[in-house]
């Protein structure tokens, strides 16, 4: 057993679906370039999961989404994955709704394409692939799961 405990990073997923449509970000510039995600972002020092959520929301899409709407479905536990040019273990809240206040758009076009919704039949090839595994998981009703990057190096 070794002494160091981990320290991981904590994201935050808007998974925004409404009408069977789930909505995602095309990113621009940087490693993500031409990926697609959920509105996401990471939790801020002395932040809750939740606020962090509708900080973000407000922060990229423009909209207000009220706490009582939100519920935590799945959360991933991604070990050794690649982050901004290293590697770090990350722990990401896919916290879903299909509720929001405002009109959405792009309010980080240095780093968003585009934001608008897909039909979750026919999902954008580059989402980023752990989505995908959330969203199985959130059909299959789990609300945990790991992802061994350890596996893909």
């Amino acid at each position: 057993m070794t002494d160091v405990h981990q320290t991981p990073y904590i994201g935050v997923h808007l998974m925004l679906i409404q009408n069977g449509k789930l909505l995602l970000q095309e990113r621009k510039g940087g490693f993500l370039e031409g990926y697609y995600l959920p509105v996401s972002g990471h939790v801020d020092k002395a932040e809750g999961v939740v606020d962090a959520l509708i900080r973000e929301a407000k922060e990229e899409a423009g909209i207000i989404l009220e706490k009582e709407s939100l519920k935590i479905n799945v959360i991933a536990h991604l070990l050794d994955a690649p982050y901004k040019g290293s590697r770090a273990d990350i722990m990401n809240y896919f916290i879903f709704t299909d509720t929001y206040k405002g009109i959405i758009e792009n309010k980080e076009p240095n780093k968003t394409k585009s934001l608008d919704f897909y039909d979750l039949k026919a999902l954008p090839d580059k989402l980023m692939g752990h989505i995908f595994e959330v969203l199985k998981a959130y059909k299959r009703g789990d609300n945990y799961i790991v992802i061994n990057y350890l596996d893909k190096k």
